[in-house]
């Protein structure tokens, strides 16, 4: 069993479908406020999305990849022997 798993790599994808998901909703309601003329609704949505756009860009700059190495370079591997003269 491999238990040299990161879970940075699927973590990052959750945020970025959630992330994308909140973006998605808040433009279908920015387009129905402005549809239906209620502009006061389009700003709070409108400051909220970009609430939201910028709070998912900062968490993702911060989040740095883990510098484990592979399992493979973790394996023994003797060193060749010198040959004496």
């Amino acid at each position: 069993m491999n238990t040299n798993v990161s879970l940075a790599a699927p973590i990052g994808v959750l945020t970025l479908l959630g992330t994308g998901f909140l973006l998605f909703v808040g433009s279908v309601v920015l387009i129905q406020s402005l549809f239906v003329r209620k502009r006061v609704r389009a700003k709070v949505i409108l400051v909220v999305m970009l609430a939201i756009a910028a709070e998912h860009l900062s968490q993702t700059r911060s989040v740095r990849p883990s510098r484990t190495q592979p399992i493979s370079l973790l394996i023994y591997r003797p060193t060749p022997k010198h040959e004496a003269c």
